[in-house]
C-alpha cells in the first residue's frame, strides 16, 4: 500500500512564508524598468510635437480663413490667440508637480478644467460679428456638424497621444488633471477650428468650435483618465 496521499499532490500556500522564515529566498517577480526623468520628457515631447504637426496639417487640408482683414484684432485675440493661451496654462497647470509631488490643488485644477471650455463658449456667443455671418449652401446644422466633426478629429489624435505619452503620471486627482488635459487640447483645436471657419454666426461657434473643447475635456475625463491614473 502506497504511504501518498491525494492531499499530497495540492501545493502548500504558506511554502513561501515557510521558506522564508527558514531563511529561505521567496520566488523574485521580475519588475518592468522604469523609465527615467529623461526618457519621460522626450516621450512627452516627441506626443506634443505629433499633436501640433495633427493640428496643422489639419490647417493644410481644409485651409485657412480668408477673412483675416475684416477682422478686429480684439474679435482675433479672443478666437485664436485667448484658446492658445488657455490651452497651453491648462496644460502646465495639469502637468504641474506641486509641493509635494502630487500635483496643484483641486480647486485650481478643478476650475480651469471648467472654466476654459465654458470660456470659450461664453466668448463665442458674445463677441459682436465682424462681418455678416453666412452658413453657406449646407445651412446651420450641416456647417455645424462638419466643423463640428473636423473640431474633434483635431483634438482626437492629441488626445491618445496625452494618454501614451502621461501613462501613470496622476498619482491623485487622475480624473480632474486629466479633464485638464483634455480641456487645454480642445482649446488647442478650438483655436484650429477657428483659423479656418469663417463662419461668425454666434449659435455656428457654439456648437460647432465650442462644444469640441467641451467633448474634448469629458474624453479627457473619463477616457484619458484609465491611461493617467498611477
Amino acid at each position: 500500500m502506497s504511504d501518498s496521499s491525494p492531499f499530497d499532490q495540492i501545493p502548500d500556500p504558506l511554502a513561501p512564508e515557510a521558506a522564508l522564515a527558514h531563511g529561505g529566498a521567496a520566488p523574485r517577480v521580475p519588475l518592468a524598468a522604469s523609465p527615467d526623468r529623461v526618457a519621460i520628457q522626450r516621450r512627452r515631447r516627441v506626443a506634443f510635437g505629433a499633436s501640433l504637426a495633427w493640428l496643422a496639417g489639419h490647417l493644410g487640408v481644409y485651409g485657412i480663413r480668408q477673412d483675416f482683414t475684416e477682422l478686429p484684432i480684439a474679435y482675433m485675440l479672443a478666437q485664436i490667440v485667448l484658446p492658445v493661451v488657455v490651452g497651453a496654462c491648462s496644460l502646465v497647470v495639469a502637468l504641474a508637480p506641486g509641493k509635494l509631488g502630487l500635483g496643484v490643488g483641486i480647486s485650481l485644477v478643478s476650475a480651469m478644467a471648467l472654466v476654459g471650455p465654458a470660456s470659450f463658449c461664453v466668448l463665442a456667443s458674445s463677441l459682436p460679428a465682424p462681418h455678416p455671418a453666412l452658413n453657406g449652401q449646407l445651412g446651420f446644422w450641416l456647417s455645424s456638424l462638419s466643423c463640428l466633426g473636423i473640431a474633434i478629429s483635431c483634438a482626437a489624435l492629441p488626445l491618445l497621444m496625452a494618454a501614451l505619452s502621461l501613462r501613470r503620471a496622476f498619482s491623485t486627482q487622475a480624473a480632474w488633471r486629466s479633464a485638464l488635459v483634455g480641456a487645454g487640447l480642445g482649446a488647442f483645436s478650438g483655436a484650429t477650428i477657428n483659423l479656418h471657419c469663417a463662419n461668425v454666426d454666434a449659435w455656428h461657434l457654439v456648437t460647432g468650435h465650442g462644444v469640441p473643447v467641451v467633448v474634448a475635456a469629458g474624453l479627457g475625463a473619463f477616457l484619458v483618465a484609465r491611461w493617467t491614473r498611477a
